[in-house]
């Protein structure tokens, strides 16, 4: 093939204006290069080419690239709120069987306040426990609100402390009839081998001949019934979780920045959401136990969709530019066999 002449023409200055015909020398190159014969409208063909595919492929990349955010947006809200539900529900599950368990224990005929039979009931309450390492210890209380027996893990029987102001044993005087439990306010212990550390209480009352006797209280440690249920609870290493009361406070945190306060009054204690704020995509999931209403949220910075889509978008554009090459390669080739023709 002969190599066509691309010498530049010398500019022509009218009036100050440049009249340069290097577009001319460029498209004698590019035609050279897709083998594009000077006649009629070859070169009004190329670029018409050359534009319609680039158009074409741009309302593709464009559309393509929002369908894919989206879907990866998706995945990530639906990802934590599967692993939210899930915990959710692990969490439930053990203060439910906890409760149950409190609760079989105060209409049993063997509890009676001060009696011998009622510690070894409770130490074997305590024995059964010990190997989850949740449970710190469990309590006999009077009708007036003063322990009577303590069994623990430590094996200590430290009794006479009144926790008559607890919302526990408050709702338990007003209760009519013993077979139901309460998880009452974390707090922080005031005996036993919880001693100064934040529990959850979750109490039954005891009733014999419809008189109220007092109440059985056992202790959960929070802080190990958070690491056992929320700590895995990972999508990539930016995710945050936290656990907090119905009052904001923070029950659980793995280490991530301070929930912000108004978004955390935004936020639906009794209904299950998701929600982008501040670069994070953010799902929480109520979890209630008997009168506490607490939230479990779950947050991940938005690098992980900003990863993907680059990695989505470079493989796009690499397919793209292969069409558009095909493609304007082979009117080319269309066009110049009709030109022979």
């Amino acid at each position: 093939m002969p190599v066509p002449n691309f010498e530049l023409p010398v500019p022509n200055f009218e009036g100050g204006v440049l009249k340069n015909e290097r577009s001319e020398c460029i498209l004698k190159l590019l035609s050279w290069v897709f083998m594009v014969k000077k006649k009629g409208n070859n070169f009004r063909i190329l670029w018409i080419a050359l534009l319609d595919v680039f158009l074409i492929a741009s309302v593709f990349y464009l559309i393509t690239g929002r369908v894919i955010r989206s879907s990866i947006e998706t995945n990530v809200f639906d990802q934590e709120l599967t692993i939210a539900r899930a915990e959710a529900s692990n969490i439930k599950s053990f203060v439910k069987a906890v409760g149950n368990s409190i609760t079989i224990i105060a209409q049993s005929n063997d509890i009676k306040v001060g009696s011998n039979l009622s510690e070894r009931v409770l130490d074997d309450y305590v024995s059964n426990w010990r190997a989850g390492g949740v449970i710190a210890g469990v309590v006999l209380v009077d009708s007036k609100g003063v322990v009577r027996n303590n069994s623990n893990i430590l094996g200590t029987h430290s009794i006479g402390t009144s926790v008559a102001d607890r919302d526990y044993f408050i709702w338990a005087k007003s209760q009519d009839r013993s077979g139901n439990y309460f998880v009452g306010n974390p707090v922080i212990s005031r005996l036993g081998a919880s001693k100064d550390q934040t529990i959850v209480p979750i109490a039954s009352p005891i009733f014999m001949n419809g008189t109220f006797q007092g109440v059985v209280t056992t202790s959960v440690l929070l802080r190990p019934l958070t690491q056992e249920y929320l700590n895995m609870m990972k999508i990539d290493n930016s995710t945050n979780v936290y656990l907090i009361d119905e009052n904001g406070r923070v029950l659980y945190e793995n280490g991530g920045p301070a929930l912000d306060e108004e978004l955390v009054k935004s936020l639906n204690m009794r209904v299950a959401g998701r929600l982008k704020s501040e670069g994070r995509y953010i799902a929480y999931v109520p979890v209630t136990l008997s009168a506490q209403n607490w939230l479990l949220i779950v947050n991940t910075s938005n690098q992980k969709i900003l990863i993907h889509t680059a990695t989505f978008h470079l493989r796009q554009f690499l397919v793209l530019l292969l069409i558009s090459c095909i493609s304007v390669g082979s009117i080319i080739f269309v066009h110049n066999k009709s030109i022979k023709a």
